[in-house]
């Protein structure tokens, strides 16, 4: 999987796959839950638009508590501005539907351009080499050309290649439920187009989050410094499924 500018990477996404008791709370299934801590540990800023019954993230959001549709409520976020954002609506335009309906409100539009606008926004918002966690029955999240590449947690620099390990979880509900597909991707963390061309900073200042301290104008190191202090992880072996 390539696109233009971006880093590349391999074609194969690794799931790992498991059984459990379907919940309509996701969060609730305790082999997603160990998944969802492995990967934010300690990390309090974190989205959840669809939140459901779910307290993890410190700003969350769901129609049938508040009434408001995601939409209306993520333009209150700056750019940029989270670290970890949790991705869990309707899986369906008959879920979506329901949601509305269930609330007193007709939703005209059931199309993919409601999810559309839901990934624009959740790109907007997550910071460069930050991390979203994507829940449905697919394996799509927010996609290569929003700029996000399905990784195992790792940090994703303009200039990598790099094979993932185990990004996925793929949780078998039994009978005739559909599966439930876990996905992390990063935001890919890229330098200003004034940095590539200009600065020979750059290019070795992306790779090296852990000791970047140049300060000599460098406009990718921002995202450097960053990355170092918040988003260099991987999901702990004790706590995968």
């Amino acid at each position: 999987m390539t696109s233009q500018n971006t880093c590349s990477a391999t074609k194969e996404l690794y799931l790992k796959r498991v059984w459990a008791m379907p919940n309509q709370n996701t969060f609730q299934i305790p082999v997603i839950r160990r998944w969802i801590d492995s990967y934010i540990l300690d990390e309090t800023e974190i989205l959840d638009p669809f939140c459901g019954e779910s307290v993890i993230g410190k700003y969350r959001n769901d129609m049938k508590i508040s009434g408001i549709d995601s939409l209306d409520w993520l333009p209150q976020f700056e750019d940029c501005s989270m670290p970890i954002i949790l991705f869990d609506p309707p899986y369906s335009p008959r879920q979506l539907k329901e949601c509305y309906k269930n609330v007193g409100v007709h939703l005209s539009d059931t199309t993919s351009g409601y999810w559309a606008k839901l990934r624009s926004e959740l790109k907007r918002i997550c910071v460069p080499g930050g991390m979203v966690l994507s829940f449905g029955w697919n394996s799509v999240g927010i996609g290569i050309k929003r700029g996000f590449i399905k990784t195992d947690g790792q940090v994703v620099s303009y200039f990598e290649e790099f094979e993932p390990l185990n990004p996925g979880l793929c949780v078998s509900h039994g009978g005739n439920h559909n599966d439930t597909i876990c996905i992390v991707e990063r935001k890919i963390i890229t330098p200003t187009p004034e940095a590539q061309s200009s600065n020979p900073v750059a290019k070795e200042c992306i790779g090296r989050y852990d000791d970047c301290a140049s300060d000599d104008g460098c406009e990718c190191v921002a995202y450097c410094i960053m990355a170092a202090n918040n988003f260099r992880r991987t999901p702990t072996p004790e706590a995968q499924p």
